[in-house]
């Protein structure tokens, strides 16, 4: 559409330059009859002919082809550039789209992944801990005189070699009973109690920084 109107416009200077030219040259206009005046005043008269008016056709067509041809070359360019940078920006914005959904996606699958690792860790330390508790058959030590069993509680816990402590190896290490062991570790600060995924009795463990 813009390269037809261009052509008309190329087409219709031409076609006025071609007119301009070929227009016979008029007959001179006649200029008023001087105004009589003073003696020894001078009158001023002006007179236009065709090569005149020929002239200022020619100058005028000759402006109209240099702006068409401007137009043609800005339409043509820098309309083209536009275009051009719009299309990157909008393929940059789609790729950063793009890019932005898969590292969302991939978060997802690592965060799964890592949820799935723990529960396997978990699972592997509790069953380490059923283990332990079915390995160790030393009995507890005799008490002799005061003994803390809070520190008693947390060194059993600390040494175990898995993470957890089962609340049994509890009671076979301390030689208190069941309600004493859940006691004691209730008041006891650092010791977390939870409950096994698959025994679902008590488990023990040292909170991190405790």
């Amino acid at each position: 559409m813009k390269s037809k109107f261009l052509a008309a416009i190329l087409w219709t200077a031409l076609a006025c330059l071609v007119s301009a030219q070929t227009t016979p040259s008029a007959t001179p206009l006649a200029t008023p009859a001087p105004i009589a005046t003073s003696a020894g005043t001078p009158v001023a008269t002006v007179q236009l002919t065709s090569d005149v008016v020929t002239f200022f056709k020619a100058a005028v067509v000759v402006a109209g082809l240099f702006v068409a041809v401007l137009t043609f070359i800005g339409v043509a360019f820098f309309g083209f550039d536009v275009r051009k940078a719009r299309s990157s920006i909008q393929a940059a914005e789609d790729d950063a789209r793009q890019t932005s959904k898969s590292a969302r996606e991939l978060f997802e699958k690592i965060k799964y992944q890592q949820e799935k690792l723990s529960k396997l860790e978990r699972r592997v330390e509790e069953m380490g801990a059923q283990v332990e508790d079915i390995a160790d058959t030393q009995p507890a030590p005799p008490q002799v005189g005061h003994r803390d069993n809070s520190k008693l509680l947390r060194e059993i816990i600390a040494n175990s070699s898995f993470t957890w402590t089962t609340i049994g190896r509890l009671i076979k290490k301390t030689g208190l009973s069941r309600d004493e062991v859940l006691e004691l570790a209730r008041k006891t600060p650092g010791i977390e109690i939870s409950t096994g995924s698959k025994t679902h009795d008590y488990i023990f463990r040292i909170r991190n920084g405790a």
